[in-house]
């Protein structure tokens, strides 16, 4: 009896133990490689930017290569947290510290435009669009997102209802945002606002023919039903 015994907790511990041991491989591969991994990403970034930076978590993806990757940001800067990881076909190392940095820029800069205009808002987005050479990231020089992006605005009007009585203003209200950040010299690559009955969306060219709210009353039309 207490022989089964043994044996049941002998069984229960390797399975235990074998079920535990996947989850960490799962989760970080080889603790050798991880930890090989880690320093390597931290070392990358400083060679290639020659700043201070953290490595914030490594992970293991075993279905995208059995590769590794991890978040970072700069010692200094951790508003801007950036992906460094093995690209799974080449297994070259990668970073997004570029984008990131980019989409930061225009946020810092577009975000109180939206939040001065739009107060009663419910919610909006600003993303930046590479439009230059993908090179442009492969060594540490970081430009303004100005000189390399466009940029993609929404916002979010869920609980405004468009009607004959509040649409001019609402017009006005775009036109006036579309161009402060024009005046900023920004690149548009594309604008929307949603209204609870209504939509708006505008690409590079639309944008760029606008010379009045009065242009812009033909792109606002009812949501498909």
């Amino acid at each position: 009896m207490k022989k089964t015994r043994l044996m049941l907790l002998l069984l229960m511990a390797v399975v235990v133990i074998a079920v535990g041991g996947f989850i960490i491989y799962f989760n970080y591969g080889k603790p050798w490689e991880y930890f090989t991994y880690k320093d390597q990403f931290e070392t990358t970034l400083e060679e290639k930017y020659d700043r201070d930076f953290v490595i914030k978590k490594t992970r293991y993806d075993m279905n995208h290569g059995s590769t590794y990757y991890a978040y970072a940001y700069e010692k200094n800067h951790k508003d801007i947290e950036f992906y460094i990881g093995q690209n799974p076909r080449t297994n070259k190392i990668e970073d997004s510290f570029h984008s990131a940095t980019w989409r930061y820029q225009a946020r810092q800069e577009l975000n109180s435009v939206i939040e001065e205009i739009y107060p009663d808002r419910q919610n909006y987005s600003v993303e930046t669009i590479l439009e230059q050479d993908p090179s442009v990231t492969e060594d540490g020089t970081i430009f303004n997102y100005k000189d390399v992006t466009s940029v993609e605005a929404g916002i979010s009007m869920r609980e405004t209802k468009i009607t004959d009585h509040n649409k001019d203003k609402e017009l006005q209200r775009v036109f006036q945002l579309l161009e402060s950040i024009r005046e900023k010299g920004v690149t548009f690559h594309s604008f929307g606002i949603s209204f609870e009955n209504k939509t708006m969306q505008l690409e590079t060219n639309e944008i760029e023919s606008v010379q009045d709210y009065n242009d812009l009353d033909i792109n606002l039309v009812n949501y498909r039903k």
